[in-house]
Order: structure tokens, then C-alpha cells, then sequence
């Protein structure tokens, strides 16, 4: 079916809010400056999510055919990137990255037809292939979890699609038009990649159309007026709040907002914002219109204070968690802190991911200091995949350090103590050759954790285990004239 009948969708959707509200579907825009930033601070929330999507999904798809270069593999629409090998402190285009898998990514535009995704047998490794709307909702994730690890076969459908699906193939219902595609293997080590990189090879995505028949993907033509050199959040965040109103408002006509969103999108048509309608902030008067920046402004520092405070997170021994992601509802800061912080994450099913910027006394994590975590036999992270332990820097990308080494995986040759134990360390130097197998090097200033636990098990998914605090051990020694004078 043609893309407009996305548009029928949005403007059903529209003609629905505006008549539940018992208005016209031209609403009056705001007159008050105070009423109107405070609407263009909750829209710039409800929106981020959505904008920062398709600011990645420009990064992403901006080439003619695929690539794999090791700073962000690239494909374009409808066609699987494929990372050969783990990010490294060089990768910007996914903010807090994981290094326990591999990824293969694919964008989907399903607004002309089905995509068909055809997922080879694993022979038992674990993997995993979520799928997210153009919201960050995770709708569907075929994996070592739930779908087993054998062949499997999907027609995935857009929103405005309608026609006749082969029986063999599973039909998977996308809220919206856009979708990422986020496959993940597990690897264990560097000699094993090999094995994962197989597997990749046999990742496919076919148009519906093409089904049974020969297909070669195209090579397409990039747009010069897509920017694909700055990071996604970095384009997001420069982005004035009348751009970033007009990219939204764009973006709902071929994504679909949730019904239950109706209340709130009723809301935003004070600012001149409509689904199915392109933006116009002309409608403003001049005074609205800065009041409108200084609201996204607003909006913007308000995702930042909310997840570097990590307010509303359950929080204990300086770690927090949050729980309730890959699927948000109406709970749009939520969703756009994970975005900002986190962009893919999956299911609490599929994994966890405690997160720390404090040590157990509530001091902020910094280079300055050496860290010890001690897990005991019994307290080691209860999972059915693996588990593992990365740092990032303040923005959120991995540590530049001399050994190479980003994350620490329950798959890596720890060294256990002698009752079961494991203590990790964590700080700026070697710890010395015994202890190097268990160290995670940090960055010279602050720096957060993140825990990654894959296929959780419910001790872990209702809040019985917890990780334990992290030990300020020492501070780090410091080199040079002033550290000789300390010692004399």
C-alpha cells in the first residue's frame, strides 16, 4: 500500500484527539508565554525520543552500500550494517555502546512495503534481534530467550499495510514506519569473533516483494543535506526548538503516535503542533516564539539533570536502576533519559543494566581514586546469558586506555579468590600484573559503570540482588616531584 496511508492514519488520529477534546482540529495557539514554554518543555521531552531516532537513523544510512568500519559500521535503509568487530573508544554513533556482543543493525522504512527477516540457527549461542518503533518501544525481540536459537523467519508490517502474507512466514506487526533492528551475538574473546561474523553472513532482509525471488540490495544515492559526521545527540542538541518542532511534527506523519498519547498531543496543539500537520511556528507571536526556545531549552536541560541525577530510579550503594525500559507507556521522561543515556536499550526481560556515577558512600567515580567491587560466590550476578561490567566517560563512550580493554565479561579468564569470590578493579593504572586479569581501566576524571545483565533471572528482574557498592580503595599515587616530597 502507498505511504499515505500513513498519513490517513495520523490525520484519523488527529480528528480523534482534537474531537475528544471537544475542539475544533484547528486549535487557537497559546497567547501566554509562561503556558507556552511550559507546553514546548513537555513536548521537547515527549519528542526526544522520536527526533534523536531519526537523527541515528540519518548517521546510520548515510552511505551508498554497506560498510564496516570499526568507528560505526553503515547501511543504508532496509539493508543489515554489520560490526566485525567491538567498538572501541574511536565509536561515537551509539552512546553507552556494549562490547559483550557483536551487532548487526538495520534501519527498516516499511511505509512502502513488508520486510522479510530471515535469522540463521545460532547452534546454541546466545543472540538476540529487538526490534524498536520509531518511539524506542521495543515491540518485538526474537532471541535465545524467547524464540530459541534455531532458523527463524519474519515478515515484519507496517502501519498502513494491508495484503496477503505467505503462511510460512510470521507476521510482525510494527507500531510505525521506521524501525530499528538491533542484532546482538555474544562473543567470547577475539579468536571467537570469527564464529559470530558467520553468523552475521547470514542475517538477511528482503523487500516482501522479492520473496523467493533472486535479490541484490541497491546501492543508493546519499543525500549531501544529511549530515553524517556529527553524532546524533550532538545534531539533536543544536538543534534550534523550531527545528526541532518541525522535525517532530514530520516525523508523526509516516510514525504513528500511541493512542493512549491522545491527552498529551492534545496538549502540544497550543503550540501549533498537529499530528498529520507540518509545523509552523509563524502562528507564535514573537514573544511565543522565544518563550517556545527557551521551553525546548528547557525540556533538554531537564532530560540531562533527570538522568545524571538518576532521580525516580531506585538507587543502593551508588548504583541505580532502572527498570520498566523498552517499553515506557505515557511515562515520556523516562523514556527520553533512556534515550539520551542509552539509545536501544532492551527489555528488563532481556537485560539489565545497573548504573553507577557514585561509590558506596555517595562520592562521585573519578580517576582520582582506586576502586574495588567484591562479588562473593553467592552474590555473583544471577543470569541465564552472561553478565559484564563496562566504564564511559562523561559523554558516554568508552575509555581510551592502554591495554585495549573496555568492559570486563563473565565469559574473561577472571581470577576467582580461593572461597568463590571475585573482586574487580577499577581505576586509572594497573593494579599490578597479579591483579591485571580483573582490572577495568577508568579514565583520568569522573567516569559511570554500567552492569550489563543479560537474560536476567527474576532474583535480579524483582529487586532481590542487588551489586555490591563500590569501595573507594585508595587514592590513586600520584607521579612526579610532588609525590617524592610526600614520601621524604
Amino acid at each position: 500500500m502507498k505511504s499515505s496511508l500513513s498519513s490517513l492514519i495520523v490525520a484519523a488520529l488527529a480528528t480523534a484527539i482534537f474531537a475528544a477534546g471537544g475542539c475544533s482540529s484547528k486549535p487557537k495557539v497559546a497567547k501566554n508565554p509562561d503556558d507556552i514554554r511550559q507546553m514546548a518543555k513537555e513536548a521537547y521531552i515527549y519528542g526526544y525520543p522520536l527526533v534523536l531516532m531519526d537523527a541515528s537513523k540519518d548517521v546510520g544510512t548515510g552511505v551508498a552500500s554497506p560498510s564496516t568500519e570499526r568507528s560505526g559500521a553503515k547501511a543504508p535503509i532496509n539493508q543489515f550494517a554489520h560490526f566485525r568487530e567491538s567498538p572501541d573508544d574511536t565509536f561515537t554513533d551509539v552512546v553507552s555502546p556494549n562490547v559483550d556482543t557483536l551487532y548487526s543493525m538495520a534501519w527498516l522504512d516499511l511505509s512502502k512495503e513488508p520486510q522479510v527477516l530471515s535469522i540463521p540457527d545460532s547452534n546454541k549461542r546466545y543472540f538476540l534481534v529487538p526490534m524498536l518503533d520509531a518511539y524506542t518501544n521495543v515491540f518485538f525481540s526474537p532471541g535465545s530467550r524467547t524464540t530459541g536459537t534455531g532458523e527463524q523467519n519474519y515478515v515484519i508490517v507496517g502501519p498502513s499495510w494491508k495484503g496477503e502474507l505467505p503462511k510460512e512466514l510470521k507476521r510482525v506487526d510494527a507500531p510505525t514506519n521506521m524501525v530499528w533492528v538491533m542484532a546482538r551475538m555474544a562473543y567470547n574473546g577475539k579468536a571467537d569473533i570469527k564464529n559470530v561474523q558467520a553468523w552475521q553472513d547470514n542475517l538477511s532482509l528482503r523487500p516482501l516483494s522479492y520473496l523467493g525471488k533472486d535479490y541484490r540490495p541497491p546501492t543508493v544515492e546519499v543525500s549531501p543535506n544529511v549530515d553524517t559526521r556529527t553524532a546524533p545527540a550532538k545534531q539533536v542538541a543544536n538543534m534550534s526548538g523550531a527545528a526541532f518542532f518541525s522535525r517532530m511534527a514530520e516525523l508523526f506523519k509516516t510514525n504513528p503516535p500511541a493512542a493512549a498519547d491522545g491527552d498529551t498531543l492534545r496538549r502540544f496543539a497550543g503550540l501549533g503542533i498537529i499530528p498529520g500537520k507540518t509545523y509552523d511556528p509563524s502562528a507564535l507571536s514573537e514573544e511565543g516564539r522565544r518563550a517556545l526556545e527557551e521551553g525546548a531549552r528547557q525540556g533538554m536541560a531537564e532530560i540531562v539533570a533527570e538522568g545524571r541525577d538518576m532521580n525516580g530510579i531506585e538507587k543502593k550503594d551508588g548504583w541505580a536502576y532502572s527498570r520498566h525500559v523498552g517499553l515506557y507507556g505515557t511515562d515520556y521522561k523516562h523514556r527520553a533519559v533512556i534515550a539520551m543515556f542509552g539509545l536501544g536499550a532492551n527489555l528488563d526481560a532481556d537485560a539489565l543494566y545497573p548504573r553507577a556515577t557514585t561509590d558506596a558512600n555517595g562520592n562521585p567515580l573519578t580517576g582520582k581514586n582506586n576502586y574495588r567491587i567484591h562479588l562473593t560466590k553467592e552474590n555473583l550476578p544471577p543470569v541465564s546469558g552472561f553478565w559484564s561490567l563496562t566504564a564511559y566517560t562523561p559523554h558516554q563512550s568508552l575509555v581510551k586506555n592502554p591495554i585495549n580493554r573496555f568492559a570486563i565479561n563473565g565469559h574473561d579468564k577472571l581470577k576467582y579468590n580461593a572461597d568463590g569470590s571475585l573482586d574487580l578493579y577499577i581505576q586509572n593504572k594497573s593494579p599490578g600484573k597479579a591483579k591485571e586479569a580483573n582490572w577495568l581501566p577508568a579514565p583520568k576524571d569522573q567516569f559511570s559503570l554500567i552492569a550489563r545483565l543479560y537474560w536476567p533471572k527474576e532474583t535480579a528482574l524483582n529487586g532481590t540482588w542487588k551489586m555490591p557498592g563500590i569501595e573507594k580503595v585508595s587514592p590513586a599515587p600520584r607521579v612526579g616531584r610532588t609525590a617524592l616530597l610526600d614520601q621524604q
